[in-house]
């Protein structure tokens, strides 16, 4: 009742995307820099941004002399660009991609929620992401999973529009083409396969054959080769074709992010305010020890477990479309 009170036109459209990213940055950038980094990835990333701004590389990343082949360019890119406006390398703009491709995130499930249901249900959806412990996590922690999540989340917002809802502009489908490069581009092939096989299971569904036609892969092939196909010839040719033909490296075993612990199972549910208050104390402090990591993390080990976010937009604004009668969002929105 407060809100609505205090914001009478907050139902209107045009003011969701300021509300979410004053939520978002709310969420994942104070104290972005204030904690030193923690293993086993952001040392890696740190090492590797570090590198590349002490030597003015842009093409080929290297980690104590050894090629990096586990992850494609763009968010050390980012970094690096980071970085150079900052005038150094610091958790900070290591950091600071991850954040705002949680911003992105957050937006792409708003517009998701917005064209294919309403506007309201787009922003609660948003609302419930962005408060996810998960989605929190990666936003604030020196990682390409949100980067990609963004992108993903985009290319799979035009095509839909384009190709289900079938309005705007009919050419806004090669803006897919564009996000998916820069997926593959932030974590690899996954950026354009899971788009991919998406589109293939809802034609063959659908029995839609018109949206072949519709998906302009004459003009979005060559955009996404374009914007994704150069970084990978220069960095085989740069590495005399070792980039592409290396074994990335295995996951580590000892991950203390990953927990399957019955104590950190229960202490998961126990709520993501006070995880997330946690988290900020660890950030003041700069203490491993009063990382929240043994908190959440715990549905296993397996190493997909960070790609679990791609679907979750659509999964979020379906469930927030059940619950649009519930009387608790009426009196808060």
């Amino acid at each position: 009742m407060f809100l609505a009170s205090s914001f009478p036109n907050l139902d209107t459209r045009h003011q969701y995307p300021l509300y979410l990213c004053l939520l978002a940055g709310l969420l994942f950038f104070p104290f972005l820099g204030a904690r030193d980094f923690w293993a086993p990835v952001e040392p890696r990333y740190g090492e590797i941004i570090r590198v590349m701004f002490s030597k003015g590389e842009w093409i080929v990343p290297t980690i104590n002399g050894d090629l990096y082949t586990d992850k494609p360019i763009l968010y050390f890119w980012l970094a690096l660009i980071a970085s150079k406006i900052a005038g150094g390398v610091s958790e900070w703009t290591v950091r600071l991609p991850a954040a705002l491709g949680g911003v992105g995130f957050i937006l792409a499930t708003y517009f998701i929620g917005r064209d294919f249901f309403t506007a309201r249900v787009g922003f609660i959806a948003a609302v419930v992401l962005a408060t996810c412990m998960r989605v929190i996590w990666e936003s604030r922690w020196a990682h390409v999973d949100m980067v990609f999540c963004c992108f993903f989340a985009l290319s799979i917002y035009f095509g839909a529009r384009s190709l289900l809802l079938r309005k705007g502009n009919p050419y806004e489908i090669l803006l897919a083409y564009v996000f998916m490069a820069l997926a593959t581009l932030t974590k690899g092939l996954i950026g354009v396969v899971l788009p991919g096989l998406i589109f293939v299971a809802l034609m063959l569904a659908r029995r839609d054959w018109r949206m072949i036609v519709d998906a302009k892969l004459p003009l979005g092939i060559p955009i996404f080769l374009l914007i994704g196909a150069p970084w990978f010839y220069l960095v085989n040719q740069a590495t005399g074709g070792k980039w592409l033909s290396a074994t990335p490296p295995a996951p580590a075993t000892a991950n203390p992010f990953i927990t399957t612990s019955p104590r950190c199972r229960r202490t998961f549910y126990r709520g993501q305010f006070s995880q997330y208050l946690h988290f900020l104390l660890a950030d003041l402090t700069g203490e491993p020890g009063t990382s929240p990591s043994g908190n959440f993390f715990s549905f296993g080990s397996s190493p997909c477990l960070s790609s679990l976010a791609s679907p979750t937009p659509s999964a979020t604004c379906i469930c927030c479309r059940s619950c649009r009668r519930w009387r608790c969002w009426s009196r808060i929105i």
